[in-house]
């Protein structure tokens, strides 16, 4: 199954398949996305560690955001206590939407949704502008 990449302004969704075990959940984004993602952060996440506001539960953590030229995607690594990570660890579906923090705040928000009709209006929306791509695993867009 590929992988759905998507944004809505700087909304980005990411389908949650996972294979990292018992490890930290890593989300990876295309190149394009990862790079805007990482112009929200700025400054903030000058060692590869960024705070990232849970919006479930209302609680700031600090994430690894990196590039990783092996694949050349960007990588979040999402620490297993957030709320819907171990459902989607289990399940391997899911979107996480990342977007910008709130303001005064962290740079990154961070909420974990169930798989739904969301994703299908995110694609339609991104094939209607053109923005809609892939890399060898993964679909992605944004609008």
């Amino acid at each position: 199954m590929r992988q759905w990449t998507t944004a809505l302004g700087a909304l980005f969704r990411v389908s949650l398949e996972s294979f990292t075990g018992e490890y930290r959940f890593q989300i990876e984004f295309p190149q394009a996305a990862g790079m805007i993602i990482q112009e929200m952060i700025g400054s903030h996440g000058g060692d590869g560690d960024v705070d990232v506001y849970c919006e479930d539960d209302r609680v700031v953590r600090r994430m690894t955001y990196r590039y990783y030229s092996d694949n050349g995607m960007f990588r979040l690594n999402i620490p297993n206590d957030v709320s819907g990570i171990p459902e989607a660890r289990v399940n391997k579906i899911g979107l996480a939407c990342v977007s910008r923090g709130p303001h005064g705040g962290a740079p990154l928000r961070l909420r974990i949704l169930p798989r739904g009709e969301d994703e299908r209006e995110i694609v339609d929306r991104s094939l209607a502008l053109g923005t809609w791509g892939s890399t060898s695993t993964r679909l992605y867009g944004w609008f």
